[in-house]
């Protein structure tokens, strides 16, 4: 499957902050259906390229049929569906009954998900159910959460042991959703949903960019990081397998300039559309019809409210003011925004006070269903909406199927059968695997690195620093001390014991050095309260060179984060600064490196530096760092000529005769 999004540029540096972004790619599963007639199956042609033309000029639609009382009806045949595209008929190629087994099974026989390729396993068999289930805190009242969270996590944990569940929330990369079969898990994880609708205080970092802004725009923003993310979890669950996934959007509804005028305290007079979903609401909806539509993806999007009477909830923005036929029109308009997604994408709207029936009729219409392929003739590759109707030659029955499909158009072929980018070198993938801010739920922070002792063996040094701007949480108490436990890459303990906090710190923070064999070393870093309570724990590894051996060093460069001069000089002047483990900077910031480099007998070697892009490619060579004596170097890098993305500053050293080290830092900057 293919997935394209349009940019969205009006929504400037927040938007890009908060959006999330997605990347076009390619399925190059090779699956197997079953042909028409019955014949052999048909295997995936061997040309990767061959492969994606089949896939993208043929039409999956999935299709379930049930009886009065909602059943699955079973054994139909191609020749008891009609399909048309445009009202043209098609011609059925490919078909095949897609059955769940629902009979109770021992929990205990059903495989564990440890690892990405046991989810890759797991989420490509065609004998379970995929279901996403989306918080969207944003759009959600805290008392309507509340209510809503009981229900569906009674729902989760009575799903069949070979359903496949995952939660997402509207700030969740797609790389991190992951399926699991441990129901009671996801069932607590629901339990702590927490609707935060008209609350804008911030709960993640990023968030803090936006406490200035006034109200409405903060809602536009939600739309569109809303919007997005739906987008991306279809276009990421078409990856997966073909067939149908499920997706229960949990949310009162989006409904652009209509809840903006409402929180605002605007008169329906400055509404004008009745309630209606805006126009160009709509036209950011149609991002998820399509990526739905490609990924034969069904929303069911679930209102926790129930049957509301009422949009506004006391201490609502503008709540007091707010008229009651601006009420209605925003009650309206919400639900409206619901039945439109569902009922786009094949889903049901879930709009009742006790949505136990219409879920476990979400199971039916996954639990039997019908996917048939075709290939059209009408004119594909135009990137326009087909219409399609299934009809079925039974009486009594419902047929769902999606009301049609986005056909690619020539550019997004093209694009996507070109022959890939180079890649980037392993060592700047693997650099850039770390500009993800770590441990952001942590309430502490953690660095540490490798140096070369005045003995000339090695030492890591730990350094540990209360994180101030962690989201609020039961992990977030005053830290103490912290303690750390350091074993040798062959089970030996280098240390063990407190690491005390500095008396003058202006907040909580303090390190250690001790000495250590080459190697490697793994910390285990534990968060204490005074009363002796742990709080946290945080592990790392430290890759420990060996200095007394030939050849050329560059320890692990630590990173200082400063906004002004003065702060520089303050850094410079501590005799213990706490290095910054964070990897994203600001352009207003300057970053200093320090570091040690030494070339064989201890020599000191030539040291230089340059600033990669994220493919690895040079972009400009920076001056050099500066010796301070004993190899140890410092480096200061203004980060005010650079634009929002991700960079690479490598740093050399030279030797002589071929002997040479590098070490490579990755920094996103964020604007």
């Amino acid at each position: 499957m293919v997935a394209v999004s349009r940019s969205r540029a009006s929504l400037g540096w927040l938007g890009c902050a908060l959006a999330v972004a997605l990347v076009a790619t390619v399925s190059a599963r090779q699956g197997q259906t079953t042909s028409a007639s019955g014949g052999t199956p048909q295997g995936a042609a061997a040309d990767p390229q061959a492969t994606f033309r089949a896939r993208i000029d043929s039409v999956m639609v999935d299709a379930a049929v049930t009886d009065k009382q909602g059943n699955p009806v079973t054994g139909l045949t191609a020749e008891d569906f009609e399909i048309k595209e445009n009202n043209k008929v098609q011609t059925v190629e490919t078909f095949k009954y897609i059955a769940i087994d629902d009979t109770p099974v021992d929990p205990s026989t059903v495989p564990e998900i440890l690892s990405m390729s046991d989810q890759e396993r797991e989420t490509a068999r065609t004998d379970q159910r995929v279901i996403v289930i989306f918080l969207d805190d944003y759009h959600t009242h805290l008392t309507a959460s509340m209510r809503v969270k009981g229900p569906l996590a009674t729902f989760v944990r009575n799903l069949n042991p070979h359903d496949l569940v995952a939660i997402v929330t509207p700030l969740m990369p797609v790389g991190l959703i992951t399926f699991s079969h441990d129901f009671e898990s996801v069932a607590n994880q629901i339990m702590s949903f927490q609707g935060r609708k008209y609350d804008y205080t911030p709960k993640y970092p990023v968030e803090q960019q936006a406490s200035f802004l006034d109200p409405r725009t903060i809602e536009q923003t939600r739309n569109t990081v809303v919007i997005s993310e739906l987008q991306a979890v279809c276009a990421w669950l078409g990856t997966l397998r073909d067939g149908r996934k499920s997706l229960i959007y949990v949310s009162e509804g989006l409904t652009g300039d209509v809840q903006g005028a409402a929180i605002m305290g605007s008169s329906s007079s400055t509404i004008g559309t009745g309630g209606l979903v805006t126009q160009a609401l709509q036209q950011e909806f149609l991002d998820i019809f399509q990526a739905a539509s490609r990924s034969n993806t069904a929303i069911y999007t679930m209102d926790p409210r129930g049957m509301a009477a009422s949009a506004i909830e006391p201490g609502d923005p503008g709540g007091a003011t707010t008229s009651g036929t601006v009420d209605r029109q925003l009650l309206t308009s919400e639900t409206d925004a619901l039945r439109e997604i569902a009922d786009n994408t094949g889903g049901r709207a879930i709009l009742v006070n006790d949505p136990r029936a219409l879920l476990k009729q979400m199971l039916r219409d996954t639990s039997g269903y019908y996917l048939i392929g075709y290939t059209s003739t009408e004119k594909y590759r135009d990137g326009k909406f087909h219409s399609i109707s299934v009809k079925v030659n039974r009486k009594d029955v419902e047929v769902r199927a999606r009301k049609g499909y986005y056909a690619y158009s020539a550019d997004e072929v093209a694009r996507a059968t070109a022959p890939p980018k180079p890649r980037p070198p392993a060592a700047v993938t693997n650099a850039l695997d770390s500009v993800e801010e770590p441990g952001r739920d942590h309430p502490f922070r953690v660095w540490a690195g490798a140096v070369k002792g005045a003995d000339g063996k090695a030492q890591v040094t730990m350094s540990w620093e209360f994180a101030a701007d962690a989201p609020l949480g039961p992990k977030t108490m005053p830290i103490d001390h912290v303690t750390l436990n350091a074993r040798s890459v062959i089970g030996d303990t280098v240390y063990d014991g407190d690491v005390k906090a500095n008396p003058g710190a202006s907040v909580p923070s303090g390190s250690v050095s001790f000495a250590v064999p080459p190697g490697g070393v793994r910390l285990k870093v534990t968060a204490v309260a005074a009363s002796g309570e742990r709080i946290d724990t945080i592990d790392r590894d430290v890759d420990v060179p060996d200095f007394t051996s030939v050849g050329a060093f560059i320890t692990t460069p630590a990173v200082f984060s400063a906004h002004t001069a003065r702060e520089l000089n303050k850094i410079r002047a501590a005799p213990s600064a706490m290095p910054t483990p964070i990897r994203q900077f600001a352009r207003t910031e300057q970053l200093l490196f320090r570091f040690q480099a030494y070339g064989p007998g201890g020599t000191t070697p030539k040291v230089t530096m340059r600033l990669l892009n994220e493919g690895g490619q040079p972009m400009v060579d920076l001056p050099a760092p500066t010796a301070l004596g004993n190899g140890s170097f410092e480096a200061v890098v203004g980060l005010g000529a650079l634009v929002a993305a991700n960079y690479v500053f490598e740093i050399d050293a030279d030797a002589g005769s071929g002997t040479k080290a590098q070490a490579l830092v990755a920094v996103k900057i964020t604007g």
